[in-house]
C-alpha cells in the first residue's frame, strides 16, 4: 500500500503540526538550507548536552567518596573526609541512644505519675 513520497525523519520532526486543520493543505516542507541549520542547531545542543553530562559525571565522582569510585588505581582517600566521616558515624550513634534515653526516661515518668496517682 504506498502512501505516496516518504519524508525522512528529520524533515517530518521539523515541521509544526500545531495550527493543522483537517482538511487543510499542509504546507510546503522547508528548503535544504533550513533543513541543514536545524541539524547543525542540535548538533550543536547535543555536543553542549554531552559536556555539561561529563562535568556533572566528574562532580559526582569527586563528591562521591567511599563508593565504587574507590576501586579505581588513582583514587585516593581523602583523609578529612574519612576524619568527618567517623565523627558523624559516632555522633549519629551517640544521638541514637540519646533518643533512646530519653524515651525510657519519658516511660518510667509515666509510669511514676501513675503510681503516684495510685497511692494518693
Amino acid at each position: 500500500m504506498a502512501l505516496g513520497p516518504q519524508l525522512p525523519w528529520s524533515l517530518v520532526a521539523s515541521l509544526d503540526f500545531r495550527h493543522y486543520r483537517e482538511g487543510a493543505v499542509p504546507t510546503t516542507p522547508p528548503p535544504d538550507r533550513q533543513v541543514n541549520e536545524k541539524v547543525e542547531n542540535l548538533s550543536i545542543q547535543l555536543r553542549l548536552m554531552t559536556r555539561e553530562r561529563n562535568e556533572l559525571r566528574k562532580r559526582l565522582a569527586f563528591a562521591t567518596h567511599g563508593t565504587a569510585f574507590d576501586k579505581r588505581p588513582y583514587h585516593r582517600l581523602n583523609p578529612d573526609y574519612e576524619r568527618l566521616k567517623i565523627q558523624c558515624v559516632r555522633a549519629m550513634s551517640d544521638l541514637q541512644s540519646l533518643q533512646n534515653q530519653h524515651t525510657n526516661a519519658l516511660k518510667r515518668c509515666e509510669e511514676v505519675a501513675k503510681e503516684t496517682d495510685f497511692y494518693q
